[in-house]
């Protein structure tokens, strides 16, 4: 599987909050951000920001999800900090 994280800031408070899109291997990362950034503008009326991208994987023997690896087609690479990030959000 391949994700990006998308960071938004509400335009009234100024909070930053960063949100993990899950997405098949056949789609293009460029295509599922700006899809994803059009999606935001119209419904939340806030300018999203892709910040990072990769593949999850799975460790087979404990079943953990990892993101590792980047993106050729947003020129951008995952970060240690995706993980956490990914994990926290499904319940994991």
């Amino acid at each position: 599987m391949k994700y990006i994280i998308v960071e938004m800031t509400n335009p009234q408070t100024g909070v930053k909050k960063e949100i993990p899109v899950i997405f098949g291997e056949d789609l293009v990362h460029r295509e599922m951000a700006e899809a994803v950034g059009r999606h935001i503008r119209r419904e939340l009326k806030c300018a999203p920001k892709t910040v990072s991208a990769g593949f999850v994987h799975q460790n087979l023997r404990t079943g953990d999800l990892f993101c590792r690896g980047r993106s050729e087609s947003l020129n951008m690479a995952s970060r240690d900090e995706d993980t956490y990030l990914l994990a926290r959000t499904i319940g994991s």
